[in-house]
């Protein structure tokens, strides 16, 4: 049995679309107005929510984490990260930044640094303005919070890969391998990969 609607309910269809549409967009409109992203960092994708604290969650499987929990100054033998007072362009005087240093070779590559504060974080991924291409002082910050000044660093983080022209493969983050059974495993690779080229050539 077919039902028939009633004549005119298209027009009650699109009544309820126009209604819903502008709902919508005096929702987003408030919320682009409470989200005070034009006086942050330009240079950076600010966001709200669950921090990515890894490496993996940005996409970069083998690179190297190197950060702060804490919001202090931390580093390895190949990057340094540095946390002091903000002297950027944004709200210079306020909040924190954070300058990152590479102090191992010259093929370490930064990929991605991860600065958070309060409940949002900044993800700098363009590699114009990333190290080793922009060198410190890059002021890198936390997006600014609801007083619209820059906050103090709460966590950061930075994703790191070392190119070509090392002697040993890198070991995916990933494994969490210890340093002697990453020796034993760039060991065994090579071997493999010896093995592999004289099958190829018998």
């Amino acid at each position: 049995m077919r039902i028939r609607l009633p004549r005119y309910s298209w027009v009650l269809r699109g009544a309820s679309a126009l209604l819903v549409g502008t709902l919508f967009l005096a929702l987003s409109a408030s919320a682009a107005w409470a989200w005070p992203n034009c006086r942050s960092d330009p240079r950076a994708t600010a966001a709200y929510g669950r921090d990515p604290r890894s490496c993996w969650a940005l996409g970069f499987r083998g690179d190297t984490r190197v950060g702060s929990s804490w919001g202090g100054s931390a580093g390895d033998a190949n990057v340094v990260g540095t946390v002091k007072t903000n002297e950027g362009r944004v709200e210079p005087g306020t909040g924190q930044e954070l300058d990152v240093a590479i102090t191992g070779p010259s093929t370490v590559v930064v990929d991605a640094v991860v600065v958070g504060g309060d409940d949002r974080y900044n993800t700098y991924r363009n590699p114009r303005f990333l190290p080793p291409t922009l060198e410190p002082d890059q002021h890198y910050i936390a997006p600014v919070n609801d007083n619209f000044t820059v906050p103090p660093i709460s966590y950061w983080f930075t994703c790191y890969h070392i190119g070509p022209g090392t002697a040993l493969p890198e070991v995916p983050q990933a494994l969490d391998v210890p340093a002697a059974a990453g020796v034993i495993f760039a060991a065994w690779w090579l071997v493999q990969r010896r093995r592999r080229k004289e099958s190829a050539a018998a």
